[in-house]
């Protein structure tokens, strides 16, 4: 089996969230915002005021996912308490370090395996080949897109794979390398809200802190600052520009992937484009234009 390791880093008043009294922009789960909108529920999380009806929570131990119950909407500790399963496993080995990743209620903990583990697209292809012909490789990023990560063309028998380059990059390791770093630059949102600053620093790794200004966010959406669960992660590189996720924080367990589109990053200039995606819907672009900062 050959295997291609890669790494994983609407207009309209309803979708103005107003930041709460810390100056953070808040997630929507319904009422009124402080523009008079009506703000739209969030159908993944239960009722403000209903309890969960059990407290799961995962994280990943020797490639696995482990599940636990336990009887406390606090973190708890890494063993997940005496009551855990295996539920999944990764494709190639868990984040480092070890995160504990919040169900919200679902004890399925659908999306965990987003979180803790290190991102890998498995080829279909098996190193043999016959003939001549050409097959692609491809993972699923969000909103049903799915992207190409490879080209298997087979010539007489012997096969030869590659990546699709852009910015004289020719994969995801390439891309993360050039991120790392201090960027400052404007962000363009959708029309319900202006142009702000922000500043993002990337890690070597892909760990991401972020600082929005005035009254939004870097993202928009949840809390600024540094986690060392966040991370803007790179799925593919694709002839228009890098495609991945970044993390945006609600809180420390409820980290979400919101899908980065169109990454150009070269030695002074970082372009893309940022989607809402946990909403299901990528319909509200906001264009990040940075420079390398000091």
């Amino acid at each position: 089996m050959r295997r291609a390791l890669v790494l994983i880093v609407c207009a309209g008043c309803n979708l103005y969230f107003g930041p709460d009294p810390g100056g953070h922009q808040r997630q929507p789960d319904g009422g009124v915002g402080p523009d008079g909108c009506t703000l739209p529920p969030d159908a993944s999380r239960p009722p403000p005021d209903a309890p969960p009806s059990g407290y799961w929570f995962a994280t990943c131990v020797d490639g696995e996912i482990v599940l636990g119950d336990v009887q406390s909407e606090d973190v708890p500790p890494a063993d997940l308490g005496t009551n855990h399963a295996v539920i999944a496993s990764c494709h190639s080995r868990c984040r480092a370090p070890v995160g504990i990743y919040e169900c919200l209620g679902d004890p399925n903990c659908t999306g965990a395996d987003r979180y803790l583990c290190e991102p890998d697209s498995v080829c279909p292809d098996d190193g043999a080949c016959a003939g001549s012909g050409t097959s692609t490789c491809s993972t699923s990023a969000a909103c049903g897109i799915t992207v190409q990560t490879e080209v298997c063309t087979c010539v007489g028998n012997v096969e030869s794979c590659a990546s699709p380059c852009t910015d004289g990059l020719c994969s995801p390791l390439d891309v993360l390398a050039k991120l790392a770093g201090h960027w400052h630059g404007v962000v363009t949102p959708p029309d319900f809200a202006s142009p702000y600053e922000v500043d993002l620093y990337i890690g070597k790794d892909g760990h991401l802190t972020a600082y929005g200004s005035g009254e939004h966010t870097a993202f928009y959406y949840g809390y600024d600052g540094s986690d060392p669960n966040r991370w803007i992660t790179i799925l593919a590189e694709t002839p228009t520009g890098a495609v991945g996720f970044v993390g945006v924080e609600f809180d420390p367990q409820e980290i979400l992937p919101g899908l980065v589109t169109g990454v150009h990053v070269s030695a002074d200039r970082l372009k893309f484009t940022f989607w809402d995606s946990w909403l299901s819907d990528c319909t509200r672009p906001f264009v990040f234009d940075l420079t390398r900062a000091p």
